[in-house]
């Protein structure tokens, strides 16, 4: 049986994880993970790297820096994805070359 994780952000940085590859329209793909043993290590460390935050009816994680309640994104440069990129640089680092996740972006 194959194992596949993947983790999606969403707009409100709330962090989402899917036991199938293809992510929902409107979220983006951070990795994915082909390992049981890889996703419970990266699982540590996004909780030790995120925010525990209520989203109306359901309580998750975060990513820091990213307001869940900002206004509506206009056209031109969006802060959002620089945390959201800093973020996924940081927990990079912290897995160092683990290659069970596959990053989404190069």
């Amino acid at each position: 049986m194959t194992y596949v994780r993947s983790m999606i952000v969403w707009a409100s940085g709330l962090i989402e994880f899917l036991a199938k590859e293809d992510e929902p329209e409107g979220a983006i793909l951070v990795c994915t993970v082909r390992n049981p043993h890889t996703f419970q290590q990266l699982l540590d460390n996004v909780h030790e790297h995120s925010f525990l935050h209520s989203f109306n009816d359901c309580v998750g994680l975060r990513v820091p820096g990213i307001n869940p309640n900002r206004p509506q994104i206009e056209v031109g440069v969006d802060h959002a994805v620089e945390h959201l990129i800093d973020w996924e640089d940081d927990l990079r680092d912290l897995m160092g070359q683990e290659v069970a996740i596959e990053w989404a972006r190069s």
